[in-house]
């Protein structure tokens, strides 16, 4: 499956995945991972996500919302919401075009930004980063 890779410590970019698990852990980097919808732009996507992020040593964190929120920290991985489909080459391109430069007040690392509500569920990361 063609996704998008957020590596907070690399760069944003669009990759070829194994669309298993297996594949899954090995993009992302982790033992666990959640699935949560995102909206870019008003379009619905799937990110899989480091479950594990914030006990990281140093949280970074890898999407924030259009009003200034932090909604998802580690790598994670953006791919089509329709299981089994790609992006698309506009997916693409919507999702690249929110990429943004943001400092952690040590150095800077690339953010997508995602709408304001992105994330349905986002009482579940704000408990960590309230407003």
């Amino acid at each position: 499956m063609i996704g998008i890779v957020i590596d907070p410590y690399g760069h944003v970019e669009s990759k070829d995945i194994e669309d298993s698990v297996d594949g899954i852990h090995q993009a992302i980097g982790c033992e666990c991972f959640d699935v949560v919808p995102m909206l870019v732009d008003g379009e619905r996507y799937t990110v899989y996500c480091d479950d594990e992020g914030y006990f990281k040593t140093h949280i970074v964190p890898t999407i924030v919302s259009a009003d200034g929120r932090v909604r998802i920290v580690g790598k994670c991985l953006i791919v089509n919401a329709e299981e089994g489909c790609d992006l698309a080459k506009s997916d693409i391109k919507r999702i690249l075009n929110r990429v943004r430069l943001i400092s952690d007040g040590a150095r800077y690392h690339e953010v997508v930004m995602c709408d304001a509500r992105g994330l349905p569920h986002q009482e579940r990361f704000d408990h960590a980063h309230p407003p």
